[in-house]
């Protein structure tokens, strides 16, 4: 129960806070002798207690798979004042425990011993990265909990190197809403937080959380940067900080088996645009396993793990899945009910030449090849009005690229004048011409490599069709 009015334990008291419904939070000024979180539980309001001896948080580990796979590696990070790393329990039995390095894009590892100054403590805001052999339950043990904002200052851009990726930590024994009432001055608004399966990393945003004994990733725009992580952004909730007014957020999966699935993300916000905008996007982390099959979307010809735009019309995405062998996967996308009103979404194979509504069918059982190539898959984005359902349910309609020709045939019964537009996904006319033809029509076209939108009209039907220019 909360911890207010007389309902407190004394300055002699022993707490243990076992995982239950109801987590505690911390009302008044409180004193203790020593107190343990079991694993999983979370604390609110600990800046108002004093404990006098001791503090103890537990976190169960899953053991290492030893298949390569990368299952099995975890993002560690304290809550508590500095604990000491050589008397802790981490570095007992079989077990790997790592800093990352930026300027370097290395790890350190705590087992070589001219590394040791480096792991004197674990550091309240610093992520390390920990594998054991087998699960266990590890513990963070020191004289109390960080009850005070965390800030970082110039962290290091190394272009060659790591990027301006950090790999920080959840300094507070709760939850974590990511991004609320957080300083980020060149700071990607988003963070990468491994999954233990092994299937890589999910992307956080605004208001996301992040679990008390986290680690999780940042990266930096500019030399010139700073980060406070307050102690205010600590919640109970698992749950978003908020729904995200005027936001689609979008989730694609790739489930590898009934446990795991590789993730992408894309929202439709305000304000984004079709480059990368740091506070929206997000650059692709990949695996450690090189084996794992990888999906991810692109922005300016660059890897993205969250892709953020604004929807005016009509945009497109092309969809990457990347996989090292011939293999079959169900693929799936979630939060299409967030989309704007009528808005379509279609997941467009331009190897099959299907075209598939996704609105309707959100999961589809799909193979895949190593040479299926970058170009396979586009998710395209339509309000309802362009009617794009009636150019997908028309089989004798076709339109296709062939080097810079567009071919095209006329679907229409009528013998009347066929207008012909191409145009941009941002919306801009490229090109238009109205004619008399039957069968089909090669259309010369003078566009850069890239996905375009047709748009044929006979004065009393109109179809689209995306395309791609190589």
């Amino acid at each position: 129960s909360n911890w207010k009015d007389s309902d407190t334990p004394g300055d002699v008291s022993n707490v243990i806070i076992e995982s239950v419904t109801n987590m505690p939070s911390i009302e008044r000024a409180t004193s203790i002798q020593k107190i343990t979180l079991e694993s999983g539980v979370t604390l609110i309001g600990f800046d108002n207690l004093s404990v006098g001896v001791g503090a103890k948080v537990k976190r169960e580990i899953s053991g290492y798979d030893g298949q390569g796979s990368g299952a099995g590696w975890h993002l560690i990070a304290t809550p508590l004042s500095a604990v000491d790393v050589a008397t802790s329990d981490f570095v007992s039995g079989t077990y790997d425990l790592y800093r990352y390095d930026e300027s370097t894009n290395s790890w350190i590892n705590q087992k070589v011993v001219d590394n040791s100054a480096q792991f004197d403590d674990f550091v309240p805001g610093i992520g390390y990265l920990y594998a054991t052999q087998n699960t266990a339950t590890r513990n963070f043990e020191s004289t109390g909990f960080n009850t005070t904002d965390v800030s970082f200052t110039n962290l290091s851009l190394t272009n060659g190197a790591g990027g301006g990726w950090h790999l920080l930590g959840n300094p507070f024994p709760a939850n974590l809403n990511f991004g609320t009432g957080w300083t980020l001055t060149n700071v990607n608004g988003t963070g990468q937080v491994l999954k233990t399966d092994g299937t890589g990393y999910k992307t956080i945003s605004n208001g996301d959380v992040i679990a008390s004994n986290q680690g999780f990733w940042i990266q930096v725009s500019d030399a010139t940067n700073s980060i406070t992580i307050p102690a205010s952004a600590a919640t109970h909730s698992s749950a978003p900080f908020s729904a995200k007014s005027g936001i689609a957020d979008l989730k694609c999966y790739l489930h590898l088996d009934a446990n795991r699935k590789v993730e992408t993300r894309i929202q439709i916000r305000p304000y984004a645009t079709d480059g990368f905008d740091w506070a929206f996007d997000a650059n692709y982390l990949p695996p450690m396993s090189a084996d794992m099959p990888r999906m991810y979307t692109n922005i300016s010809g660059k890897a993205a793990a969250l892709n953020a735009f604004h929807l005016d019309s009509a945009y497109s995405l092309p969809l990457v899945v990347d996989v090292t062998e011939e293999c079959t996967y169900s693929f799936e996308i979630t939060g299409l009910e967030s989309l704007p009103e009528a808005t379509k979404v279609y997941l467009i194979d331009h190897l099959t030449q299907e075209t598939h509504l996704l609105n309707e069918s959100p999961s589809l059982v799909l193979s895949y090849s190593p040479n299926d190539g970058q170009e396979r898959f586009e998710l395209q984005f339509v309000l309802g009005s362009l009617g794009m359902e009636i150019a997908i349910s028309e089989s004798n309609f076709t339109a296709y690229s062939s080097g810079k020709l567009l071919v095209v045939n006329n679907p229409f019964q009528e013998n009347n004048p066929i207008r012909m537009e191409i145009y941009s996904l941002t919306g801009q006319l490229l090109h238009l011409d109205e004619s008399y033809f039957t069968g089909e029509k090669q259309v010369p076209l003078s566009l850069s490599t890239g996905f375009y939108l047709l748009k044929m009209s006979d004065g009393q039907h109109s179809l689209n069709q995306s395309f791609f220019i190589r």
